[in-house]
């Protein structure tokens, strides 16, 4: 340390070699007043606050970056700020907290309450000191040291509360001292890593959680590398003047309100990793696209359920996020959005009603598991008492000449000869059989529910039905199939009703019908 630093120590009352602590409200201030900062001597926000805070300021984290992703940002590599958060260094996060968070409310009150005398003796105009704004910095491991910055103009101070301990010289936060009282030390700070000098002088405090950091706005500080856990510092900013106010460091744009033309357009901190962003980015809305595709069938049946739990795209994006959670995957990194997304849809066998990852539907009761010998089966998770209306079979609709050009005729092998030569076989069925292919869907005919003589419900393509196309079929039923050939809407209706009392685990089975048999692999 220079010469000049070794002084202001033995003056200050120094006790340790890497942070200022004063014995006296008269050396606290005095500082404050000649280095910019000060940590409060004997006074700290009670610990039971401040392990709530850190809770709170966690979930708070998540919602916001919840609402950024939603928007369209790259939580992770992308430079976006908003009124309610703002990325100011990958894996390092500036945000406001609700003001509903009772914890976070007694937090700001203690603290500040702590800090108005010391910050009563800064007022110059006659006023008193007043709180401006709260909020938290919360830094991941992995987040690199911030550049120097200033956080703005004179007349507002700084008041760091740390829901961590943070160790002096490795952790927390760098201050260059004095450099409040130099008005060219904004712009020096660009360089700042080129001054020895000034780099000697830096001080980067001891700061145990619940204790009260203050510093004067001006000063030239950075927030240093996070390393081993998640590091949250709450802040409170006090305006000792009548028109101090912070108008930089947050701009109106709700993230809540913004759109993906908002921000498409915003940086990313590495023009390469920008650049490869980008094109993850549309690969993975694309793939959003599709699942939502998937499910945009199933809106009408959660038609009493609240329209946002159950919108098909909030549907998709909750599938990736827990697929990303079951195999420990990162949701906020876009590579992995695109491979779980990519995994879902290759791989996905169920209908838009089921879980994709445990193949349950809670409203009914069931689960879709293998069945041996049958591949997958209908398993009841819960007791199901007799006579339960369990679900619809639903589909396409499909006539008698339809069902026979589907699967009787060569479109489902079109190798095998001349298919527009083929009697009953039409454009609208040839593009039915093409989109198949495409989309990857069996052709093979096993889903087909026969209504009447002329009417079927054809549940073989998955984006059109329900869970019930995995009922299997069994002699000795428990559960019986319903039909009326035009129901409340008008169309055909199919439904499945408990014929006895089904124990949990027990596979739900109906008798498909005296037709159903498998001769040398022909349906019949």
């Amino acid at each position: 340390r220079p010469r000049r630093m070794l002084l202001l120590f033995s003056a200050a009352g120094l006790l340790t070699s890497s942070t200022r602590v004063f014995s006296s409200f008269s050396s606290a201030v005095g500082s404050l007043r000649k280095w910019g900062f000060t940590l409060l001597p004997e006074v700290a926000v009670d610990g039971h606050v401040v392990l709530k805070c850190r809770e709170a300021c966690s979930g708070r984290l998540e919602q916001l970056l919840d609402a950024a992703d939603a928007a369209g940002c790259d939580v992770l590599e992308q430079q976006y700020s908003f009124n309610e958060i703002c990325h100011r260094k990958r894996l390092r996060w500036d945000m406001r907290i609700s003001a509903d968070c009772e914890a976070w409310n007694e937090l700001a009150k203690q603290g500040f309450a702590l800090a108005e005398p010391f910050l009563r003796e800064m007022c110059t105009d006659g006023s008193r000191p007043r709180v401006v704004m709260t909020g938290a910095v919360v830094s991941r491991p992995g987040a690199g040291p911030q550049s120097f910055h200033a956080d703005g103009d004179g007349g507002l101070f700084n008041i760091f509360v740390p829901l961590v301990d943070v160790q002096a010289e490795s952790d927390g936060t760098q201050f260059w001292p004095a450099s409040h009282l130099d008005d060219s030390a904004p712009d020096r700070a660009l360089e700042l890593e080129q001054d020895r000098d000034a780099m000697a002088s830096l001080v980067s405090p001891a700061m145990p959680a619940g204790s009260l950091f203050c510093f004067d706005y001006r000063v030239v500080h950075r927030g240093l590398s996070s390393v081993g856990r998640e590091r949250a510092v709450a802040y409170i900013v006090v305006a000792t003047t009548s028109h101090a106010a912070d108008t930089a460091n947050f701009p109106a744009m709700s993230v809540n309100e913004a759109l993906p033309v908002h921000t498409e357009s915003m940086p990313f901190w590495e023009d390469d990793v920008g650049c490869v962003r980008m094109v993850l980015r549309q690969r993975r809305d694309t793939m959003l696209r599709r699942l939502t595709q998937t499910l945009q069938r199933q809106q009408s049946a959660f038609a009493e359920q609240p329209d946002d739990s159950y919108c098909p795209t909030v549907r998709a994006r909750a599938s990736v996020r827990r697929y990303c959670e079951l195999l420990g995957m990162d949701f906020r990194s876009l590579q992995d959005q695109v491979h779980a997304a990519t995994i879902l849809l290759a791989s996905h066998p169920y209908t838009p009603d089921v879980s994709g990852m445990d193949g349950h539907v809670d409203e009914a009761g069931i689960a879709i598991q293998q069945s041996p010998g049958k591949g997958l089966g209908v398993f009841a998770i819960r007791n199901i008492e007799a006579c339960t209306t369990l679900g619809d079979y639903t589909g396409e609709v499909i006539n008698h000449q339809q069902h026979q050009a589907r699967y009787f005729a060569s479109i489902v092998d079109p190798s095998a000869h001349d298919v527009n030569r083929d009697e009953g076989t039409d454009g609208r069925e040839l593009a039915w059989a093409a989109s198949r292919r495409v989309r990857g869907v069996s052709m093979t005919g096993d889903y087909v529910f026969k209504v009447t003589e002329n009417m079927y419900i054809d549940a073989e393509d998955v984006l059109c039905a329900t869970w019930t196309r995995y009922l299997n079929h069994d002699a000795i039923p428990n559960v019986a199939a319903k039909s009326l050939p035009r129901g409340l809407d008008g169309q055909p209706r199919v439904w499945f009703v408990a014929l006895r009392n089904i124990a949990q685990g027990e596979e739900l089975v109906f008798d498909y019908g005296p037709g159903y048999q498998w001769a040398a692999g022909e349906k019949q």
